[in-house]
């Protein structure tokens, strides 16, 4: 599961989200709050959203009003662990409001139904087929040309930020592979993710 934590103070997730990425998801943190039309198209990216208690509780409200018909309950709203602090806020109806305890987290996200993705395949498109992907697989899809090949140690340093190397490279081949198998899945068209030796990868 895709996992969006928003918070205003990353660091401060950093064990949150190790617990999340100990239980299989793959979790990114951000702190654009403020940017609606950012939340909207994050919530095409990710399947559940948490917002940290550094959010004020009136922040959140709104965010939760905005996002809450794209994430169809899974948004979790993290408790400040103060009882006196939790006794005044304004509950969501929509929200699951949880501590910071891995049994708990483990415990709903295991009881969440699996997101069907059965109606989505008849609309997919080039646009917005990337939601259906990792992160890393994003930015190798979103570069992939049709006509021209991209070589390996650019497509290096648009996802790692740095060269080539082999260990890299072997990577890339993995990424392929499973874009691949999404593109097999969702069939929204016949091109593949293809590569020639010394020139690099091709949408064709």
């Amino acid at each position: 599961m895709r996992i969006i934590i928003l918070t205003k103070n990353i660091s401060y997730e950093i064990d949150l989200q190790r617990e999340l990425q100990i239980l299989s998801h793959e979790v990114f943190v951000g702190k654009n709050t403020e940017e609606a039309e950012w939340l909207i198209e994050s919530a095409k990216l990710f399947d559940c959203l948490f917002v940290s208690e550094t959010i004020a509780d009136p922040e959140f409200l709104l965010i939760n009003q905005a996002l809450a018909p794209y994430y169809q309950k899974r948004i979790v709203r993290i408790l400040p662990g103060n009882i006196e602090q939790e006794g005044r806020m304004e509950k969501a109806e929509n929200a699951t409001y949880l501590n910071r305890s891995f049994v708990e987290l483990r415990e709903f996200l295991a009881a969440l139904p699996p997101i069907s993705r059965k109606l989505e395949k008849a609309s997919v498109t080039k646009e917005s087929f990337p939601k259906f992907l990792s992160l890393q697989e994003q930015i190798f899809f979103n570069n992939l040309g049709e006509e021209q090949f991209i070589n390996r140690e650019d497509l290096c340093w648009k996802i790692w930020g740095n060269g080539g190397t082999n260990s890299r490279k072997s990577q890339l081949s993995i990424l392929a592979k499973r874009i691949n198998e999404k593109l097999d899945e969702y069939d929204y068209t016949e091109k593949r993710v293809r590569t020639a030796w010394g020139k690099g990868y091709i949408l064709q």
